[in-house]
């Protein structure tokens, strides 16, 4: 079975050009170069829906060899195999099942297991019900997933969809039933009328034959649910562009990516990449002359914060040992936050008057194109 989306969404050209870990900018197509939190492991690029296709690629059939006798008036089981495709070895998360018919509510199906090794593959069932009723019946079947590398999650959500078409009983068969996938033809299996009118037994024509169902992105579900996208409903894309302002000579590009393996953006009082350093965005704090405050920029941790981009937000973890002030808030180390629009970082929570970081989204269509982080000087 082939990947839910094209494993080549990108093109060969951007994949040449990961090969350099400094390169942000495809130099072939110009397209940007966005790569999995997990490229060191997986070497793969994100498409356009922030997915990549190396860590996630589910797998799901119909096992037409389980099905089971359904009582007239009940319900009937499908059992459905969901495998873990990718090759890489990394774990593939299954965070929730869900089904729904007649258009209703996505109903939530019992799950006793959540990780699937590579390779792997788990049974689940969903029940389908009103078999007596003639006419088309459909099934739409919800997974939820995430990836997980390190201490970041990327969370994304698959449907596909069983479809049943219910005749009238006849003399010979019974009720007559198809049932196909997205991505198959109709494949018929029988009812079979019971000589004594209680139940009724669902069997394929080949017992051993799986049906194999198409997974589509439910990109519009991820964010209902809240899978993807931020706490005010803005969605913003790893390749969002950042736009710095107010920072000194060599302490920050005119404009950035979250680039690199790691999709990281380390700040701090280390030297910047561009002025022969280590780090990515250089804070140091400046009075309104424009003159470094020495002792004030001692205070800043070499690598003070990160920011990156996580299920569709921008997310900050705290790496100082003395914190940072966001929002007014104290986030002590290790504190992960989302950060929207009209944020305000102060670096120093013991000297919040020291700088502050604040963000501007340019949001079109409810997705972020840009971001502008100004930095604002010392307070006399």
């Amino acid at each position: 079975m082939s990947s839910p989306i094209s494993p080549f969404t990108e093109r060969a050209c951007c994949h040449r050009t990961t090969l350099t870990h400094e390169a942000a900018y495809c130099g072939e197509c110009g397209k940007p170069a966005v790569r999995c939190m997990a490229h060191s492991e997986c070497g793969g690029l994100l498409d356009s829906g922030d997915l990549c296709q190396v860590c996630v690629w589910p797998e799901v059939v119909l096992d037409a060899s389980a099905m089971r006798e359904a009582q007239r008036g009940g319900v009937m089981t499908l059992p459905l195999k969901l495998k873990n495709a990718s090759t890489v070895g990394l774990p593939l998360f299954v965070t929730g099942v869900f089904s729904r018919e007649k258009r209703g509510d996505w109903q939530a199906e019992p799950q006793s297991w959540e990780r699937l090794d590579s390779g792997r593959e788990a049974t689940v069932i969903v029940r389908a019900e009103d078999l007596e009723r003639v006419g088309q019946h459909r099934v739409e079947v919800l997974f939820t997933v995430a990836t997980r590398w390190r201490w970041r999650e990327e969370r994304y959500a698959f449907v596909t969809s069983v479809d049943f078409t219910v005749g009238e009983p006849d003399k010979d068969n019974g009720h007559n039933i198809n049932v196909s996938g997205d991505s198959v033809g109709p494949t018929t299996v029988y009812i079979s009328q019971s000589s004594g009118g209680g139940g009724s037994l669902l069997r394929g024509l080949d017992d051993h034959q799986d049906i194999e169902l198409d997974l589509v992105r439910a990109d519009i579900v991820e964010r209902e649910m809240g899978l993807r996208g931020d706490s005010k409903g803005v969605y913003t894309p790893k390749a969002v562009r950042l736009i710095f302002k107010g920072f000194g000579e060599g302490e920050a590009p005119k404009m950035s990516l979250l680039d690199g393996d790691s999709g990281l953006l380390s700040f701090g009082r280390l030297r910047a990449r561009p002025a022969g350093g280590t780090g990515d965005i250089r804070l140091l704090v400046h009075d309104h002359n424009g003159e470094v405050d020495e002792d004030r920029s001692l205070q800043i941790s070499r690598q003070h914060f990160h920011l990156y981009i996580e299920s569709g937000r921008l997310m900050l973890r705290v790496k100082s040992e003395a914190g940072l002030t966001l929002n007014g808030t104290r986030q002590s180390r290790g504190a992960v936050c989302e950060v929207t629009d009209g944020a305000v970082i102060q670096p120093l929570s013991k000297d919040p008057g020291a700088m502050a970081l604040t963000f501007s989204f340019d949001v079109h269509n409810g997705v972020t194109d840009e971001i502008t982080i100004s930095a604002r000087p010392a307070k006399s």
